[in-house]
């Protein structure tokens, strides 16, 4: 099974806010200065309450029609998504992460997922987390994906702009480091795979595709999740990709992650 990515990332939703300002009146027989300073005691409470309806209207907007475009980014790590035509970008953030990462909870606190061939290096426990915070960012990427679609079709979809990436790490053979970044913008995703730590390799590759699509390996008894360059290809065509008698192509299939199928979280499959 092949090396494939680790990660690290955040769901950050902004929800509206409304504020309500009422202005405070004096009495009648005070004094100019009187007034004013009543019309402050009284608006401060106000203000104050004001405040309180704002952060009460905070919510989870992702199932409200909402007239502006809203930003949907899984940094909570500072993993920074890049897209198309930014890969110099992707090459500056990826050379500086460091060249080793010693512990579990290093990768954890920088927001990385092991990559699927390094599993042997990490406990059931460790292995668990990296697929559910694959899974957190494969939800999220399928949901885009299907409101893509929908707008495609002219259907009413909201309007809801989704960026998001991850992180994994794998090892070479001799123990290099080998970085792999994947982003998701409004229904495409980007693969960059930095081998410059590699001492017997070096270089990279860099590519674009439509979607993820999920395969099951009965010999290995896993799930894989491969991207494929081209969106909506029926299963036996990107099977045949997969299994051509030279190897596949990696510019319209690539083998991103893996799970055991006795994997405690739920398997996603595409549709």
């Amino acid at each position: 099974m092949k090396k494939i990515i680790a990660k690290g990332m955040r769901l950050l939703l902004a929800g509206g806010i409304t504020a309500c300002c009422l202005i405070g009146c004096g009495s009648k027989v005070a004094s100019e200065t009187e007034n004013q300073k009543a019309a402050e005691e009284k608006k401060e409470p106000e203000e104050k309450t004001a405040d309180r309806e704002a952060d009460d209207s905070k919510v989870d907007n992702t199932d409200v029609k909402m007239d502006d475009k809203q930003e949907i980014s899984y940094t909570e790590s500072g993993i920074p998504v890049y897209g198309e035509g930014e890969k110099g970008k992707i090459k500056k953030y990826l050379s500086s992460l460091p060249d080793k990462v010693d512990s579990f909870q290093e990768m954890k606190k920088l927001g990385m997922i092991g990559g699927t061939h390094n599993r042997i290096l990490y406990s059931e426990k460790e292995n668990n987390y990296f697929d559910e915070e694959w899974y957190k960012f494969l939800t999220i990427t399928r949901k885009s994906e299907e409101r893509e679609r929908d707008r495609k079709q002219g259907k009413a979809v909201h309007d809801i702009s989704t960026a998001i990436a991850v992180v994994m790490l794998s090892y070479t053979t001799e123990g290099d480091t080998v970085y792999d970044y994947i982003s998701y913008i409004d229904g495409k995703y980007y693969l960059y795979t930095d081998y410059s730590r590699d001492k017997f390799g070096g270089g990279e590759f860099y590519g674009s595709y439509e979607e993820v699509v999920a395969y099951t390996n009965a010999k290995e008894e896993t799930v894989e999740y491969y991207l494929i360059r081209e969106e909506d290809a029926p299963k036996e065509k990107w099977e045949k990709w997969l299994n051509a008698e030279d190897g596949y192509d990696m510019k319209k299939i690539n083998q991103i992650y893996a799970v055991e199928n006795s994997s405690n979280v739920t398997v996603i499959y595409n549709n």
